[in-house]
């Protein structure tokens, strides 16, 4: 049998009162009041007077000894480690275009470059100029926001929507 199955149908309605205080207690809306059959539930049902201590008595917060804080300072001390240094933002926003690119690569390999032979001069020097310059901002913003305290020059929103465009 399901434990669900066991739960009586008073136990069902005292959940749910206690369900109602708790978020009335979690909306900082007061105390939820139980009625008094709930009330006279919780004082016969040992489940429910469980439930009931459990979700709302207080329990006292045992203070901690200095010495327990001074221990658990020393193993978390003990256990820092130094990182390895990140590369300077320029490094990380060339990696980046280099991984773009090889990206690009096999999307240009499989389309072909038909469209390509059939632009003029203008149009290819446009074009390309706009890949690059959205590839290259967009690789520049990945390496502000991963570099930690750096200012957020261009919104990582501009540059993909530059990238896109």
């Amino acid at each position: 049998m399901s434990r669900s199955a066991e739960i009586s149908t008073d136990c069902r309605s005292i959940d749910t009162e206690l369900d109602q205080a708790l978020i009335a207690r979690a909306q900082n809306a007061g105390t939820w009041p139980l009625s008094a059959q709930a009330r006279e539930h919780i004082r016969t049902c040992n489940r429910c007077r469980q439930l009931y201590a459990w979700l709302f008595d207080p329990t006292p917060s045992a203070e901690s000894s200095p010495d327990v804080y001074r221990r658990v300072q020393q193993q978390l001390k003990n256990s820092l480690t130094p990182v390895a240094p990140q590369a300077a933002p320029p490094v990380l926003a060339a990696q980046f275009l280099v991984v773009f690119l090889l990206f690009a690569s096999p999307a240009v390999a499989l389309m072909g470059t038909a469209g390509l032979r059939e632009m003029s001069a203008l149009q290819l020097l446009g074009i390309g100029s706009v890949l690059f310059c959205g590839a290259a901002l967009l690789s520049w913003s990945l390496a502000w926001q991963m570099t930690p305290g750096s200012l957020h020059r261009v919104p990582a929103r501009v540059a993909v929507v530059t990238l896109s465009a």
